[in-house]
């Protein structure tokens, strides 16, 4: 006599961050995601010099407490977890006050 029996499991699948975008939240205020199992950590830089002084970087967000000239420049967010990284870089050029954003794809 055959007994059939049922059993659960749940497949996990490992994989790096896919392609990240970048969110403008606010003015000011820019969001980074991606896709990532486990979750990726994302990290804010400034290409070729350090983020202002004006800059707040927590986590996936980066928010500008102020939007002067000084903020001019390519930042760059970084998803990353154990199984690889991804980019996404991010041109802000203000004028008068104004923030102008150019997305630019890695």
């Amino acid at each position: 006599m055959m007994i059939e029996e049922t059993l659960s499991f749940t497949i996990q699948v490992y994989f790096s961050p896919m392609e990240v975008t970048i969110l403008e939240t606010s003015e000011g205020s820019f969001k980074c995601e991606t896709e990532a199992n486990p979750s990726a950590k994302f990290n804010w830089s400034r290409i070729g010099l350090q983020l202002p002084q004006s800059a707040v970087s927590e986590g996936a967000v980066l928010r500008f407490k102020e939007i002067t000239s000084d903020l001019n420049g390519l930042y760059q967010c970084e998803a990353s977890n154990q199984h690889g990284n991804k980019h996404q870089k991010l041109q802000i050029y203000v004028v008068s006050g104004n923030c102008t954003v150019c997305f630019q794809g890695e």
